[in-house]
């Protein structure tokens, strides 16, 4: 880590003017805590205080300290949703308001696909009425402009940051001073006037690396680079370059890609209160389907055939439009639903974004490369936005056929709207010596608590920390362990083998990571489990519930089940329900208590529905409560599903049911432990036994569909329920299944770990990715089963989240995700 001030900070996506963007005047669809308020009726994501708060923590910046440069990388201004007036006005509000320029001195501005129209007003400034005003003012110009003419517009403009020497020197292509310290976009940052250097698409930057050579960095917004934005060349390049002899670069690249650009990112946002762009980009940034246009496409189709049939036209070209128009107009709507899927949130571009787009990214380098100095030819690193995802130290080998391997390393600065629950924003200092260096200011960090063999691991595994590891402890006792974080009071509690802990997660140091330690009586060689709930921490352990404070560890009540033998009634897990009481499952048994440990009623499962629950295939008890289920007979319950020895028993936990079995279900496939998960939706109950995976009606149990998945033999499945899919984990697998139908999703690949075998323990991310944990290795997956997390590329793949220096084998593992407060 850096201490010294850096050259620069990148930051990206910050949309002033989206309704849920960094600057807005709207609070109608997120929580009003997500922001502070500037002015009256003018608000900023709290998060860009952290920011700023950080810049002076961690590197003394003040105004007598300030940072050389802010690089600004597009889509600062949202003109795409908004009018420019608008924007410009909340503009002035945040510069006049965050003070800004008490950080940097200078900005340097790198225009993107929402604030494209920018560039273009940038262009017509000072290559239309410049030369023109200078002619009406008779000016010194005057005679150059009348006798050469107006310039044409220059389309790019390359900046080069030169980090060789002490001070970082920015020079603008073509000299022209009139780029550096722009007017027209200094007036942006009001009152502070903050010099505003502008270049595009490109700037270059120059460092030397530790052998003293001169490397590259390309720093541009990225939407040149995306399909969505290159929609003339795609479609008509290749006509463009055979007969009509284009020879494709980045001027012609901007040139012919600029109007549709100006199109859907400016000219139908200008439209007033008849602008559709708003309302349908804010309907998918809350997850629905852009309702707006069902009229629009159902008008469309009326209106075109009524003229189709008033014209004098043949029956066949009739009907040829006919179909042309249904087919478009269906498919127009279906396009617009699915960019869900690619760019917005909960499934923003990835890493793959870049593997996926190998060719155009080479393509660009090439472009970027050939339209400057060969000097720079030696470009290492690209960083960029675009995306809203962050990405840190991403290799890449673009290693083509008969060709030596290129290796580059990506980063993006993530983005500033809907960060609850899309991407994160994540400015990145960079420094004389070219390197890297993340601000992580997202207040919650998704970090993996994952425990083998007796070591628990703390992994980031937020996506632009790739799964880097916190620190790593090892209790004074082996065996499996229970892990749950408390986010009130910051404190992870960890049970194993009779002993219960609470951590201090912001301590790296061993002797100072434990608040207090309790030595329970009774010890044995089963899973603990851990529910906090009320004023205690409840700690099960064979046939005993003890309750602690949480912040003491002292002992507040107990609570023993049946003497029977050890195993037997072996408490593997708690559960609380609605009205705060809770559920201890025993084998063969369930037991409702209060939060003082009194026994409420008791289920005996073993003798619940005759033949079907026998006393073969005791082992682990799973529960799941489904506490708005539908029962089928007129009314919601609090079901509790308890799975056991390839069965499973629905009970009422109600006030009224005290237990009461509703129905019972063995598996007609496989035996042993039981995997569930619950989808309030459809009201399904999905089970796993051996690899063989049900989805079972709620609220009969009947059965609606079975997948035979491969694989069998002695184990615990897991099942999880996330975004479309249902994934059944099994021995080191993990298929994707459709859960309506149960089939396998044919698009998705069976994912098999690369290292670490047995069962597989799966948990799911806010922002929709999986972590899973095999046999002493975490891996960190996206909703497609591809990995997001890749190292060392250039060479070999490496894309565990291996906590370093373990070798854990197929130990027993737990695995937790927890959203943390670190001051990273």
């Amino acid at each position: 880590m850096h201490s010294q001030k850096p050259s620069a900070v990148f930051l990206s996506d910050l949309h002033i003017g989206e309704n849920l963007g960094g600057v807005t005047d709207v609070l109608n669809f997120q929580d009003k805590d997500s922001y502070v308020e500037l002015q009256k009726g003018v608000y900023m994501r709290k998060e860009f205080n952290i920011f700023l708060e950080k810049l002076k923590e961690k590197y003394g910046v003040a105004p007598e300290n300030r940072i050389k440069y802010l690089i600004l990388m597009g889509d600062i201004w949202d003109l795409a949703v908004q009018s420019m007036q608008h924007t410009v006005n909340l503009s002035l509000a945040f510069f006049d308001n965050v003070k800004v320029g008490d950080y940097f001195e200078e900005i340097i501005y790198i225009a993107g696909n929402h604030d494209h129209h920018l560039w273009r007003q940038y262009q017509t400034q000072n290559y239309l009425l410049k030369p023109i005003n200078d002619i009406a003012s008779d000016t010194g110009d005057a005679g150059v402009v009348e006798e050469k003419g107006v310039p044409p517009f220059p389309q790019v403009i390359a900046g080069f940051l030169d980090l060789t020497t002490p001070d970082p020197t920015l020079k603008i292509e073509g000299g022209d001073q009139s780029s550096a310290g722009n007017k027209f976009f200094t007036g942006l940052t009001g009152k502070a006037r903050i010099p505003v250097n502008v270049v595009y698409p490109n700037l270059y930057i120059t460092y030397k690396n530790d052998k003293g050579e001169k490397e590259n960095i390309l720093a541009t917004h990225g939407h040149l680079f995306d399909p969505g934005w290159n929609l003339v060349t795609d479609y008509i390049g290749k006509f463009l370059t055979e007969e009509m002899g284009l020879k494709l670069d980045l001027k012609k690249l901007e040139m012919l890609n600029s109007p549709v650009t100006e199109f859907w990112n400016f000219s139908l946002a200008q439209m007033g209160a008849y602008n559709l762009i708003e309302p349908i980009y804010d309907n998918m940034l809350e997850n629905k389907d852009p309702s707006v246009l069902l009229p629009l496409v159902k008008m469309l189709k009326t209106t075109l055939l009524n003229d189709l049939k008033a014209a004098d036209v043949s029956w066949f070209a009739k009907k040829y439009v006919e179909i042309g128009n249904y087919f478009g107009a269906d498919k127009l709507y279906q396009y617009i639903k699915d960019m869900k899927k690619s760019a917005l949130p909960g499934i923003f571009y990835d890493q793959d974004f870049i593997a996926g787009q190998m060719e155009r990214v080479l393509d660009y380098f090439k472009y970027s490369q050939e339209n400057v100095a060969s000097s720079l030819d030696n470009i290492s690193k690209m960083i960029y936005g675009h995306t809203h995802i962050p990405l840190m130290d991403y290799e890449v080998n673009f290693a083509a056929e008969g060709k030596d391997p290129i290796v580059k390393t990506f980063y993006n600065t993530g983005g500033w709207v809907d960060i609850s629950n899309a991407g994160k924003p994540m400015p990145i200092t960079i420094f004389n010596d070219g390197s890297f260096e993340p601000i992580e200011i997202a207040s919650d960090i998704p970090v993996a608590f994952f425990g083998a063999k007796s070591t628990l691991n703390a992994l980031n595994v937020h996506l632009g920390a790739v799964g880097t590891q916190l620190w790593q402890w090892k209790p004074d006792k082996a065996g499996e362990m229970a892990v749950l974080y408390d986010k009130e009071l910051k404190m992870l509690f960890v049970s194993v083998d009779g002993d219960t802990y609470a951590l201090d997660v912001l301590k790296e140091a061993d002797d100072k990571k434990v608040i207090w330690n309790n030595v329970m009586q009774e010890t044995g060689a089963g899973a603990p489990h851990l529910l906090r709930t009320g004023d205690s921490l409840y700690v099960a352990l064979n046939n005993q519930i003890i309750a602690l404070d949480p912040r003491t560890g002292k002992k507040i009540v107990e609570w023993k089940g049946s003497p029977e033998g050890y195993f037997d009634n072996e408490i593997v897990h708690l559960v609380e329900t609605p009205d705060n009481n809770i559920i201890a499952a025993v084998n063969g048994g369930a037991y409702c208590l209060d939060q003082n440990l009194k026994q409420l009623w008791e289920a005996d499962l073993a003798k619940a529905g005759g033949q079907l629950l026998d006393s073969s295939g005791r082992g682990e008890v799973n529960l799941v409560g489904a506490w708005n289920a539908d029962t089928g007979k007129g009314a919601s319950s609090g079901i509790l599903f308890c799975g056991f020895g390839s069965k499973v028993i629905a009970i009422d936990t109600s006030a009224d049911g005290k237990g009461k079995v509703l129905w019972g279900w063995l598996a007609s496939n496989g035996s042993g432990n039981v995997a569930m998960d619950y989808d309030p939706d459809n009201n399904d109950l999905f089970v796993s036994v051996e690899g063989y995976t049900y989805s079972l009606d709620a609220g009969t149990g009947k059965e609606k569909w079975l997948n035979k998945l491969p694989g069998t033999g002695s184990g615990t499945p897991h099942l999880l329920r996330a975004g479309d899919y249902l994934y059944s984990a099994f021995k080191g697998q993990i298929s994707t299944l459709n859960p309506l139908t149960g089939k396998t999703e044919p698009s998705i690949k069976q994912w098999n770990a690369p290292k670490g075998s047995g069962e597989v323990v799966l948990k799911k991310t806010n922002d929709n990715r999986i972590i899973a944990g095999v046999g002493g290795y975490v891996y960190g997956l996206s909703l497609e089963l591809k990995n997001p997390y890749v190292r060392n590329a250039g060479k070999t793949q490496v894309s565990t989240l291996l906590a370093k220096g373990l070798q854990l084998g197929d130990a027993p593992m737990c695995l937790s995700i927890d959203y943390v407060d670190l001051p990273l």
